[in-house]
């Protein structure tokens, strides 16, 4: 559970770092990123031998128009550079992993999404506060070397007793996510978990469109409703190969 606890810390660390400082990438490179973690899984899977690792071709097909539809849908700009690049490879390779181990770990010791989320907390936490007492308080100079804002945890001001309730509130719903997270992917896998965060972000899209006054050309907004139908057939049609597949498995 440590090892996981750690490539969590490292996958999230990662994730912050590529969009920040002034060599960050942009975000458009950030979602081609995400569309990558779902055949990085699926190489992984398949390099270390797991039975998992076997998809039908109408499956992958699925998951293609998914992330076409969702490239549609959500990518704007597209700007690199190679700070970014090698972050962003870290955060896919890594983030790919844990969500590997989340399945793994909790079938091999059968364990529920609540008692996996208790027993890497401590390990989290501790690498965390490690991390951070070294980057934000003890050497902050490290920062600059990775092309960060050389800021100071110490220097933070509270405005009040707010600031206190929205970083409990994040604690809670950090803990909340780890567990329908850690649910999510024990039920099914970290493919279907990836296809589901896909639908996420093309629904955060289309609610922005709706609740938000996003003036943006006509044919633009086509273009975009019409990645947010095509990624949408891709995530139904996924559903149903599977549900068909696990039909198959029980017939």
């Amino acid at each position: 559970m440590a090892n996981e606890a750690e490539t969590r810390d490292g996958s999230v660390t990662v994730r912050s770092l590529r969009l920040q400082g002034p060599q960050a990438n942009s975000v458009g490179f950030y979602q081609i990123t995400k569309l990558l973690i779902i055949p990085t899984v699926m190489g992984l899977e398949r390099l270390q031998g797991r039975k998992s690792a076997v998809y039908s071709r109408k499956v992958i097909l699925s998951i293609v128009v998914t992330a076409i539809g969702v490239a549609v849908a959500t990518v704007s700009d597209f700007e690199m550079n190679v700070r970014g690049t090698i972050l962003a490879a870290l955060s896919i390779v890594s983030t790919a992993q844990y969500q590997i181990w989340q399945g793994s770990k909790q079938h091999e010791h059968g364990v529920t999404a609540t008692q996996i989320t208790y027993s890497v907390a401590w390990p989290q936490s501790i690498a965390g506060l490690a991390s951070s007492l070294t980057a934000d308080v003890l050497m902050p100079q490290l920062k600059v070397l990775i092309l960060m804002r050389p800021s100071c945890l110490l220097e933070h001001q509270l405005s009040g007793q707010g600031d206190l309730f929205w970083i409990a509130l994040c604690n809670v719903l950090a803990v909340c996510t780890n567990i329908s997270v850690y649910g999510l992917i024990g039920k099914t896998s970290p493919v279907t978990y990836q296809v589901v965060g896909q639908l996420k972000t093309v629904l955060v899209v289309v609610f922005g469109y709706i609740f938000f006054d996003v003036r943006v050309p006509l044919h633009w907004l086509m273009l975009r409703f019409a990645g947010v139908g095509v990624a949408v057939v891709g995530v139904f049609s996924y559903a149903l190969c599977k549900s068909a597949e696990g039909r198959e498995k029980t017939s």
